[in-house]
């Protein structure tokens, strides 16, 4: 099911106004807007979450959950990297915690 869904970065490319990437921070902040509200609002993908987060046991012959958060735009090393290019460029304190799952 999850192989045969497109990334929801490739979904929501038309809707992300990027304009540069000074402000990496404000970027991320506008993808997860418009992700989340695409999924709130989109019944096909709020059935894949909850199947995902609410209902599913994740076994050897299903798409590890790590490619599943890769593939709605939701990849820890992704996000870990912005966040550090945050604190690299001042936008964030330098002793933020960027350190999760």
């Amino acid at each position: 099911m999850w192989q045969q869904q497109l990334p929801l970065r490739d979904l929501l490319q038309h809707e992300f106004n990027l304009k540069d990437d000074q402000d990496p921070l404000s970027t991320l902040r506008e993808k997860f807007i418009i992700g989340l509200q695409y999924i709130a609002n989109n019944p096909r993908q709020r059935a894949l979450m909850q199947i995902l987060y609410q209902k599913c046991e994740f076994s050897s012959d299903m798409m590890p959950e790590a490619e599943i958060r890769k593939r709605i735009g939701f990849s820890y090393p992704i996000i870990r990297s912005i966040l550090q290019l945050c604190i690299r460029n001042g936008l964030l304190p330098a002793e933020t915690n960027v350190k999760f799952h």
